[in-house]
């Protein structure tokens, strides 16, 4: 009887222990899969910020190249014009601008200045008046 009881106490010790080893292989084997959906979504937001930083690199240059074939189509337009290959000028503002000042009220086409109004201040050289910074924009062209 003895014998018995020692066999059946051997046999539950066993089962526990198999239990245990389970139990471990099982939260080891949860830890892997937690860690690994961790490192899928860091990678993820790194990826997405990559993603971003490329598409605003390929933005600039599709920005940059468009000003460039702008540039050249202009001075190619000003070539084809005047007939002669040669015949091309630096592309620069022509405005005349008013070392007097912009004065409100006077629509002469020589009245333009792009940053000065007359009687305004350095503190506030536009001034306050809208309806006259729009009429100083309008003589510019």
């Amino acid at each position: 009887m003895n014998l018995k009881l020692h066999s059946l106490e051997a046999r539950g010790k066993k089962q526990r222990s198999k239990r245990g080893i389970a139990l471990v292989i099982t939260l080891l084997m949860l830890s892997v899969i937690t860690f690994l959906a961790v490192a899928f979504l860091a990678m993820t937001r790194r990826d997405r910020a990559a993603v971003t930083a490329t598409m605003d690199v390929d933005g600039a240059r599709n920005m940059s190249d468009a000003a460039l074939n702008r540039a050249q189509a202009e001075v190619m337009a000003r070539m084809i014009a005047q007939g002669d290959a040669l015949s091309y000028d630096y592309m620069v503002s022509r405005n005349f601008i008013s070392p007097g000042g912009f004065i409100n009220k006077n629509s002469t086409l020589t009245n333009v200045n792009y940053d000065f109004f007359y009687g305004s201040t350095a503190a506030n050289p536009v001034g306050n008046n809208a309806a006259a910074w729009a009429e100083n924009i309008g003589n510019l062209y």
